[in-house]
């Protein structure tokens, strides 16, 4: 059998004892056992019940003894065992009047735990345990025993006796030398009736844990005040909300409540953790905690992304994002007569999807001298000394049908050109092509059939010859070669030509 070394009061079984010596009842209920092991800096005192209980027996003898002890025994078996266990930890359970079913004493075996394997097995448990346990002068003593289960020992059977026919006892069980020795003793020398009440203070005791203290009261009042010290040190420790007029249920409470904070943070941090460890465990798996590092602050990284640096707290980025594309104003310019143009950008992350511009409303080709080409894109049309005209003309929708080798023109008025013109230039604003996608020949004609210019495959077209348009209104007319483009319900947008005039 597993070593015990003795059973331990619980501070409410201690408590129990202190009541039983003023007359209350001292009633065993129930034998526990277990395999729980006492954690670090657990302490047999402040235990209720068993850390983990395998089995509850019946009480099924309960025998006074002297010095204020008494025997409180049970049976284990293995019959109704389904898993194996160690039997490392054991309990007696009694009532108390005022809190019902406590832990009076407890024992643990550590590592001299013994193995009790299931049913079915090779091995066939049958054992008693019988425990030793202090009730001092209590005298009101009482157990629920189960006599069902009660069955002797070898020892019992051993020193039985046998009953003879006719008598009370048999023969040789009183010996002549007990018989003398009750001769020898005088009437009523035992006649004596114990009070049913009587103060706390006539029993005394002599205890090197509470020096000057001679009686039981005494004592007990010493265990009160030992045990509310020890409280306020540990409300102490705890802090807020913990208070020293907390009872130890309370306190345990308060603390495992932080356990379970402190675990729960942990595990935010992708640490594993368990309310159930100790404080001890908790605390050291902070060390854990992977925190972020680097010098970055916010205007370093892309705004809405999120980040961490040496101070382990949470940011999000600020610095701009515009590499999802689009137009951008830079944040100055300047422009170097005659040799380039300075463009300082907004501070900002960029990709290849999006151009910066700058507002140049009257950067136009017939602002600039002809045969002048501006920043690779706009070529001069102004002729020095004479008058010019400019008109922007619609010439197709995206509903209208251009069948092959049809044309479009598009009109102007004597006001809008207010005089003959000697050349025209006509660029065409938008994607002309046919329904394979092939840019198709674009041609320049006057009266529908008069042929001036024909540039295959380009939108800008210039001729010096004297158009005769007429009066008012003149056409331009464009004629468009190839397959028939523009059907109805085409996505791309509207076609334009724009016609700058000089006389």
């Amino acid at each position: 059998m597993a070593g015990f070394g003795g059973l331990q009061f619980t501070a409410k079984g201690l408590n129990l004892l202190a009541k039983a010596q003023t007359g209350v009842q001292l009633k065993f209920t129930r034998v526990a056992i277990g395999d729980g092991q006492l954690a670090n800096g657990q302490t047999i005192p402040t235990l209720n019940a068993l850390i983990s209980e395998k089995k509850s027996l019946p009480v099924i003898k309960l025998i006074m003894q002297s010095q204020g002890k008494a025997v409180v025994g049970a049976n284990l078996s293995n019959q109704d065992v389904t898993v194996g266990f160690f039997f490392r930890e054991l309990g007696i359970f009694a009532t108390d009047p005022q809190e019902g079913e406590i832990l009076y004493c407890y024992g643990n075996a550590g590592v001299n735990a013994e193995f009790i394997p299931p049913r079915g097995g090779a091995d066939i448990i049958e054992k008693a345990i019988d425990t030793g346990v202090i009730v001092d002068q209590a005298t009101n003593i009482t157990a629920t025993i189960d006599n069902s289960l009660v069955w002797a020992t070898h020892t019992e059977l051993a020193t039985k006796v046998d009953k003879v026919p006719g008598r009370q006892l048999s023969t040789e069980d009183y010996t002549t030398a007990e018989k003398l020795k009750l001769a020898g003793v005088a009437a009523s020398a035992n006649n004596y009736t114990h009070p049913p009440t009587h103060p706390a203070t006539i029993i005394t005791v002599s205890d090197a844990d509470f020096p000057g203290e001679t009686t039981l009261m005494g004592v007990l009042r010493g265990l009160k005040s030992l045990a509310n010290s020890i409280k306020q040190k540990v409300a102490v420790a705890i802090g807020a909300p913990a208070g020293a007029n907390d009872t130890g249920d309370q306190l345990a409470k308060v603390i495992n409540d932080a356990k379970a904070l402190g675990a729960r943070n942990l595990i935010d941090k992708n640490v594993s953790a368990s309310a159930t460890e100790s404080i001890t465990a908790l605390f050291g798996k902070i060390a854990n905690v992977v925190r972020g590092s680097g010098n970055a602050q916010v205007h370093d990284v892309l705004q809405d992304k999120t980040f961490t640096n040496d101070s382990g707290v949470p940011q999000v980025g600020t610095f701009p994002d515009f590499r999802a594309g689009g137009l951008w104003s830079p944040l100055s310019y300047r422009v170097e007569e005659g040799y380039k143009i300075y463009v300082q950008p907004r501070a900002g992350a960029y990709s290849t999807n999006g151009e910066f511009t700058i507002d140049a409303p009257n950067l136009k080709a017939q602002h600039v001298r002809a045969g002048i080409e501006v920043l690779k894109g706009v070529k001069g049309t102004l002729q020095p000394g004479r008058r010019t005209a400019r008109v922007e003309r619609r010439i197709l929708t995206r509903s209208e049908i251009v069948p092959e080798d049809g044309f479009v023109w598009a009109e102007f008025t004597a006001a809008e050109v207010p005089f003959v013109p000697s050349l025209v230039i006509t660029e065409l604003n938008g994607y002309f092509g046919g329904s394979t996608g092939d840019i198709i020949n674009l041609n320049l004609l006057n009266n529908r059939n008069t042929n001036y210019l024909s540039n295959y495959g380009r939108t800008i077209f210039e001729t010096s010859i004297s158009i005769p348009f007429g009066t008012n209104p003149g056409r331009v007319y464009i004629k468009l070669y190839g397959p028939a483009i523009f059907t109805p319900g085409n996505a791309w947008g509207e076609r334009a030509v724009n016609m700058t005039f000089y006389e």
